[in-house]
């Protein structure tokens, strides 16, 4: 988790938060560009998972994030635990936020034709 810097919490829910996060260093590992590299980080309370009961759930998550591969799904790059208490889970940054906000702002909650192509 060192090599990450978390900027600000994207959102949250029943088993972490997701924070948007820097690969530390800024654009060093991008072939020398100063562009940022944005990921989205789910960070997970192992303690809480397991007193919810919910550790089976996460795992579950990671394993299906690890089949998936699809231009409308954001891509899993990594997971790992951090220190002993925390598993994080390394995806895309989708900058627009999630289908559902994006529903919901849409004028009578409906996609212009163009865009539901």
């Amino acid at each position: 988790m060192g090599s990450f810097r978390l900027l600000r919490r994207l959102g949250c829910g029943d088993i972490g938060t997701v924070y948007l996060s820097e690969l530390s260093g800024g654009g060093a590992g991008n072939g020398g560009l100063a562009r940022p590299c944005w990921f989205a980080m789910k960070v997970m309370d192992k303690a809480s998972l397991e007193s919810r009961r919910k550790l089976s759930r996460a795992q579950t998550e990671r394993e299906i994030l690890q089949l998936l591969d699809h231009p409308f799904l954001p891509t899993l790059f990594a997971d790992f635990d951090a220190a002993p208490h925390f598993s994080c889970v390394v995806m895309e940054f989708c900058p627009g936020g999630d289908l559902r906000s994006l529903h919901h702002r849409m004028p009578n909650r409906r996609f212009p034709l163009p865009s539901a192509r």
